[in-house]
């Protein structure tokens, strides 16, 4: 085998240490089976979508979602909203728009 030697801070040994005493294994066996692990896993691809799926946090999309191409339109959005009971989308921005120049502390400006 061959040897490689590594410098660490001696917080981080002592922490190392308190790993390997936990697994009733030498500092230097758990850190050479851990670099194994890294180093097998790191032979994978990954990217964001894979790794979130394989943590459960993402679902497959419905076949409706997947094939749609075109994003809805403003006006769709506009009925959908005034269909559902709520405030007009305006009447939203609008109140956005009023909270955060509160929050700011201003008044708007008007262009010339």
């Amino acid at each position: 085998m061959t040897k490689i030697t590594i410098e660490i801070e001696n917080a981080t040994y002592q922490k190392l240490e308190v790993a390997a005493e936990k697994v009733k294994k030498k500092p230097d066996i758990l850190i050479r089976e851990l670099l194994e692990k890294a180093l097998q896993e790191s032979t994978r691809p990954w990217d964001t979508e894979s790794f979130l799926r394989e943590k459960g946090r993402i679902r497959s999309q419905s076949n409706v979602v997947q094939n749609a191409t075109t994003p809805p339109s403003l006006e769709s959005v506009c009925n959908a909203l005034g269909n559902a009971g709520g405030p007009l989308l305006e009447v939203l921005v609008n109140q956005r728009r009023t909270e955060y120049r509160k929050s700011i502390g201003s008044s708007p400006k008007r262009r010339i």
